[in-house]
């Protein structure tokens, strides 16, 4: 969320490589949360 919230603030004076770079980590970081979602549900399913 950080990396969003710096482009939100920074709006049209980003440069390329900050926009492409803080949408890389926003991405990354949703990535991780599915998978680690998807890793707990998993272990839950197993308990059972």
């Amino acid at each position: 969320m950080p990396s969003l919230c710096f482009l939100k603030i920074i709006g049209k004076k980003a440069t390329r490589t900050q926009v492409v770079l803080s949408v890389a980590i926003a991405a990354f970081g949703v990535i991780c949360g599915i998978l680690g979602t998807y890793s707990s549900l998993l272990s839950i399913a197993d308990s059972y």
